[in-house]
């Protein structure tokens, strides 16, 4: 995992702990062919214990806003396009952060964390932005 996973896993953390497929399956409202797309296009992933396979809290979350996605008409595999996008910023994030997380110190780390909170919030308040100009055109009253 790059430096940086490390830094947002306490950032992006999702309470509550590890579930069950068919758990998800029923918290979600997805269906086990949606849950398995879900992971085909990379947007959670599972982790077999015994017999048993089991979602971490993002992938509860991500499952429900898919569900939602799904009753809006958009289809599972147009959400990779978030998932390319969030490594994508992902990346770039970590290239900013790289100098601060090679010290090695506690406060350099505190200082990575902070930077990566501001980060995350400035690229989704961007991406909300520019979301909606781009599809302003379709909501402005035509003349």
């Amino acid at each position: 995992a790059s430096p940086v996973a490390a830094v947002v896993k306490p950032l992006t953390a999702v309470p509550g702990g590890p579930v069950a497929h068919e758990d998800l399956v029923e918290m979600s409202g997805l269906s086990s062919a949606e849950i398995a797309s879900l992971e085909q296009f990379g947007l959670i992933s599972s982790r077999q214990v015994g017999g048993d396979t089991f979602y971490d809290a993002a992938a509860r979350e991500v499952a429900t806003l898919a569900k939602s996605f799904i009753e809006l008409g958009i289809d599972i595999r147009h959400l990779k396009s978030w998932r390319l996008a969030a490594d994508k910023e992902a990346a770039l994030f970590e290239q900013r952060l790289m100098p601060l997380l090679r010290q090695r110190n506690p406060e350099a780390r505190a200082q990575s964390t902070e930077m990566l909170e501001s980060l995350v919030s400035l690229a989704g308040d961007l991406r909300r932005v520019l979301v909606h100009q781009a599809v302003s055109q379709f909501l402005e009253p035509r003349q």
